[in-house]
């Protein structure tokens, strides 16, 4: 049974680095990460995802990029480069307040409560200014 879960592992690895050369040379392909998210995740391949992410901001320069690149890291429990990828979405995306909740649970886990705090007012503060 191992045996299967490496092949089927190498093959989805074979077919990551496919996607990610398709999209170096098609880059309007881009959108089709989200169709091969699940099958990555499924197989473990978050190095493979994180760069896909990465040639997403590349191309399309959305910070939302950074926010699935945390979220990976995040399940992955690596809170501090989780913690540098939520940052970077909110440095472009200030008004935008799921990644301040996100930071609020990051800081939470390495047990920076005035962070946490912060960030979780900060989120109250956008969602009442955005109505």
């Amino acid at each position: 049974m191992q045996k299967s879960v490496d092949y089927n592992s190498s093959l989805y690895k074979s077919k990551a680095n496919k996607i990610i050369n398709d999209f170096i040379d098609n880059p309007q392909n881009i959108k089709l990460i989200d169709s091969v998210e699940k099958d990555f995740i499924d197989t473990k391949l978050y190095t493979e995802l994180i760069e896909l992410y990465r040639l997403e901001f590349f191309y399309t320069m959305n910070p939302i990029c950074f926010e699935k690149i945390g979220d990976i890291l995040y399940k992955q429990k690596k809170y501090e480069e989780a913690l540098d990828s939520y940052l970077s979405c909110a440095e472009i995306s200030e008004n935008y307040s799921p990644i301040f909740k996100k930071l609020g649970k990051v800081f939470g886990k390495i047990n920076d409560n005035d962070s946490r705090l912060a960030c979780i007012e900060q989120a109250k503060l956008i969602e009442r200014e955005n109505g």
